[in-house]
């Protein structure tokens, strides 16, 4: 056998040619040639002395003990295993690594050996989630008010909510009203006292006047000067889509009628000679007040004017218009005054004047009438 154990093998040994050793003998005086004759080739024989391989390697002309055997195919023993750099017999390199017998790879993000961890979920080294908002990479933090990368109580802001403190309070109405106070609603009331409720103001709507003006009968008394009235959009005519209404003023700025709208018709006489008399009613709406304002009576009214047309002429108005003012709201108030027409002005309105009249005006007399019938006055009828 030669070196590999193949008998009447090619073995050889890198360091040169191999010498016949057969004087080499074991313990019983056999030698090489003996040794082979015996046992017919190289065999696992052994005895105390000899090595089976070592004896037969010799037997063959080599010597195990130097050199570097070769087989003939590469391999670096007898069992036939090569040197891939990492030893006889040994795996080599290999693996993503290049190290001798691994077996790691590259994971998902190219990582060799790695377990994808680099890869939280973002992109391979990108930072994962985070944040208040669970993003990618984020910063984001929750802010006062509790939202996420929010901007806080805005500037000027006293809360979450956007409310202000207008110096009263977060949140809570600032000074207001006539007082100035803290969410108030006062209003000047028609006496232009603060939250005053017009306690000022007398029966006769006169501030402060104490019902100077109030007659025995419980009457509001005095005098309305002359003055003057205009009709507006008489009966719809110049614009059946607006309303009509009727106003008036002192000539001498005692007293002024607020604009009253029209509220109804409730009488049309036929004359029977070509006019009719006419009864209208005006007042207030959510548009027209209605007030008059005088120093015998201040308050919304309403306005009863009776007027006689000529039919046949466009019911153009004929001889005087009766008006009667009375307190919209109680029975203390009442004048009547004729007027006339007199002109039809640039929008149609009708335009005329009022001669003024009393209200009220009893007294008590010396029987203790009230009454504003001076010529009983000191009559002993009692």
């Amino acid at each position: 056998d030669d070196a590999c154990g193949t008998c009447n093998g090619d073995c050889t040994e890198s360091g040169g040619g191999c010498v016949n050793d057969d004087s080499t003998a074991d313990n019983y005086g056999d030698t090489c040639s003996s040794w082979y004759d015996a046992n017919g080739g190289c065999g696992n024989w052994d005895d105390d002395d000899f090595n089976a391989a070592e004896q037969c390697c010799a037997c063959g002309g080599g010597d195990i003990t130097s050199g570097t055997i070769s087989c003939g195919d590469g391999s670096c023993d007898c069992d036939g295993n090569v040197d891939a750099g990492c030893g006889c017999g040994e795996a080599g390199p290999s693996g993503c690594d290049n190290a001798c017998g691994s077996t790691l790879e590259n994971d998902a993000c190219g990582v060799c050996g790695g377990d994808g961890s680099d890869d939280l979920g973002c992109g391979c080294f990108e930072a994962g989630p985070s944040g208040c908002d669970n993003a990618c990479g984020s910063t984001a933090e929750l802010d006062e008010c509790g939202v996420c990368d929010g901007g806080g109580i805005a500037e000027g802001a006293c809360d979450c909510d956007g409310n202000v403190d207008a110096g009263c309070g977060c949140g809570e109405a600032g000074p207001s009203g006539c007082d100035n106070a803290c969410g108030s609603t006062a209003e000047l009331d028609d006496c232009g006292v603060c939250a005053g409720g017009n306690a000022a103001m007398d029966d006769c709507g006169i501030c402060d006047g104490g019902n100077a003006s109030y007659d025995c009968n419980n009457d509001c008394s005095g005098s309305l000067s002359a003055g003057t009235w205009v009709n507006t959009n008489p009966a719809g005519q110049v614009d059946p889509s607006a309303p009509t209404t009727v106003f008036g003023s002192a000539d001498d700025g005692s007293w002024n009628l607020s604009p009253c709208v029209w509220l109804d018709s409730p009488s049309t006489i036929d004359n029977g000679d070509g006019t009719v008399t006419i009864t209208s009613v005006y007042g207030s709406d959510a548009d027209h007040a209605c007030e008059l304002s005088s120093g015998v009576f201040n308050g919304e009214v309403t306005t009863t004017n009776v007027s006689t047309h000529d039919v046949a002429a466009g019911y153009a108005i004929v001889g005087d218009v009766e008006f009667t003012l009375s307190s919209a709201n109680s029975s203390n108030f009442s004048v009547t005054s004729t007027g006339t027409f007199d002109s039809i002005g640039d929008d149609y309105s009708l335009n005329g004047s009022l001669s003024g009249g009393s209200s009220g005006g009893a007294v008590v007399d010396m029987c203790n009438t009230c009454d504003d019938d001076a010529s009983n006055d000191c009559v002993q009828d009692c």
